[in-house]
């Protein structure tokens, strides 16, 4: 039994083993729409690909927290 159930769930979930529910999501969109999200992800990769700038840091520029320097880039071409 599980210890939370979410409201939506018994609408789409019906007690299906997994690879049901795999083709069940897909049958439904859900799939698509994770696809989506992981390309709408992968946008700062692919225009650094296109323009040439790709410098095999994986530094997508995004830094929030301000943690880039040199020293991790090296690091990170090292690993």
């Amino acid at each position: 039994e599980d210890l939370v159930t979410l409201p939506f769930y018994s609408k789409w979930y019906t007690g299906e083993k997994v690879w049901a529910l795999h083709d069940k999501l897909v049958k439904i969109g859900a799939a698509w729409q994770v696809l989506g999200f992981l390309f709408l992800l992968e946008i700062p990769f692919i225009q650094k690909c296109v323009d040439g700038t790709l410098d095999g840091t994986g530094d997508y520029g995004f830094d929030p927290l301000g943690l880039k320097s040199d020293r991790r880039a090296v690091t990170e071409i090292k690993n």
